[in-house]
């Protein structure tokens, strides 16, 4: 005869000693060794009772059984007194978080989550379930669901922060999430953020975590600003060791002193820290690219060679890898803020140059809501970088007029290009608001010559439909193709 399985109970308006009862009977019936009878030392026996063994219905219920068994137990912990209730809010946080698996995680998540809001602001044990919910979002490869962003972390504690030890112990867990769900950029701020709650005194303290962040820096191939980091004081506190010297090398060197270090250090490098030589390379040539971009109007072959140590048929190819190193001046920038902008002056100013004078850089608009580039209104390479991204030729041309030394000697910009530039980007804007266009008006728009159209309508369909283009975004670049 086969078993009647009984669904989980439904609670409509009975007593806490009630429910537990009926929670009781329930796991009982699904095998768990509990009594079926109420517990004569009160609600809190009885729940720590039903919490001990509420994974018997894991085994046979389906999800939406599960869930209905854990909320329920959820409702009756916040419904207890909050002092007697707390040791039972950690023994089944603990027990929800063991239990989690592939199939359970989403299940044992959805209710931790809505035990974590049910429980007040002013609650201490609201840092001990969001530690667990963390560890269940990671098992279960949902840490985008319990976690947005350093500050909203400190908001969800702001009437109740944590203890210095408890901050730190969540954000290590948090960097390890992180770094397991490959979201390398939220896991350095973690990691950074984590740095800083150490102050001079206890520094020492912190040797592992400055390690483990410096580490975490210079292995992910998408983190290039790393300067930041020698001013946190568990860092400093590495000065004369070695995994302080590489960091050095890669905030202030060249290719050619990462080559030597690697010479004298390779086991350390290899084998110690676990890095990959050639990603390392990788990266201290694009950080040497950036540092001649920002020094440098021209870069021949030779001495892109020759200061990035490539052999010549390696060239072509690391200059379109090196569109990337337009993400390094971004993400510089994107660091400043409104009170710290005029330190970026430099920056900015490097970062319109690279971007006005590569021929298919064209979506510049990104570039005007940065913090430095905002603080440069008013000058003239601002007035050069609105008239790319809003004006037309003629405009253009006026300025060229006025400005021609500044652009020509003192930016080192190509006047040809800069027109070739900007024709392309004013056909852009009459092919967005144009259904036809006529040779008189792309004559007149473009100020070209008659026998200059036909070339240039071809130049221009090429790019507006096919060309690579780069779009600056706060903190990043992507590469994307405009379809036909």
């Amino acid at each position: 005869m086969t078993a009647v399985v009984q669904p989980p109970p439904v609670f409509i308006d009975l007593l806490l000693e009630d429910q537990a009862l009926e929670l009781r009977v329930y796991l009982k019936n699904l095998g768990a060794e509990i009594s079926d009878e109420k517990s004569t030392k009160g609600i809190e026996d009885d729940l720590h009772k039903i919490i001990g063994v509420c994974d018997a219905c894991f085994q046979d219920a389906n999800e939406a059984d599960i869930e209905s068994v854990l909320n329920s137990i959820v409702s009756m912990l916040v419904l207890i007194n909050p002092e007697r209730a707390e040791n039972l809010i950690l023994a089944f946080s603990e027990k929800l978080s063991k239990a989690s698996d592939a199939k359970l995680g989403p299940v044992t998540l959805r209710v931790l989550w809505l035990l974590f809001q049910s429980l007040e602001p002013t609650s201490p044990m609201r840092y001990h379930v969001y530690y667990h919910l963390v560890q269940i979002a990671q098992n279960a490869d949902q840490i985008k669901s319990v976690f947005k962003d350093v500050d909203h972390l400190k908001q969800q504690f702001s009437q109740c922060p944590p203890s210095n030890e408890q901050m730190q112990k969540l954000l290590r867990l948090l960097h390890q999430a992180l770094l397991a769900s490959k979201q390398s950029e939220l896991a350095a701020k973690v990691m950074i953020e984590l740095l800083s709650t150490y102050t001079a005194e206890n520094a020492s303290q912190a040797r592992e975590d400055a390690q483990a962040c410096i580490l975490a820096a210079l292995a992910d191939p998408n983190t290039f600003l790393l300067h930041p980091l020698l001013t946190l004081k568990p860092v400093k506190f590495l000065e004369g060791e070695l995994i302080h010297d590489l960091l050095n090398i890669f905030v202030a060197e060249k290719v050619n002193t990462y080559q030597d270090f690697y010479k004298q250090h390779k086991e350390y490098i290899v084998n110690k820290l676990g890095l990959d030589h050639q990603e390392n390379l990788r990266k201290m040539r694009l950080l040497t690219f950036m540092q001649l971009a920002e020094t440098k109007t021209e870069m021949s072959f030779d001495m892109i060679q020759k200061e990035l140590d490539l052999n010549p048929n390696q060239i072509e190819a690391f200059i379109i890898d090196g569109k990337i190193a337009a993400k390094v001046m971004i993400e510089l920038l994107s660091t400043y803020t409104a009170e710290n902008a005029s330190q970026a002056r430099e920056d900015a100013q490097a970062c319109i140059l690279a971007a006005l004078a590569d021929p298919n850089t064209f979506l510049l608009h990104p570039l005007l809501t940065l913090k430095p580039v905002k603080f440069l209104e008013g000058e003239l390479i601002h007035d050069l970088l609105n008239i790319f991204v809003s004006e037309k030729v003629n405009t253009y041309q006026d300025f060229y007029k006025q400005h021609k030394e500044y652009i020509v000697n003192k930016l080192g910009l190509d006047h040809q290009e800069n027109l070739r530039k900007m024709r392309l980007l004013t056909f852009m804007q009459l092919a967005e608001t144009k259904t036809e266009m006529s040779f008189d008006m792309i004559q007149k728009e473009l100020d070209l010559n008659p026998n200059q159209i036909e070339a240039f309508i071809i130049d221009g369909k090429k790019l507006y439909n096919s060309i690579p283009y780069y779009s600056l975004s706060r903190s990043n670049l992507l590469l994307e193709t405009q379809k036909n």
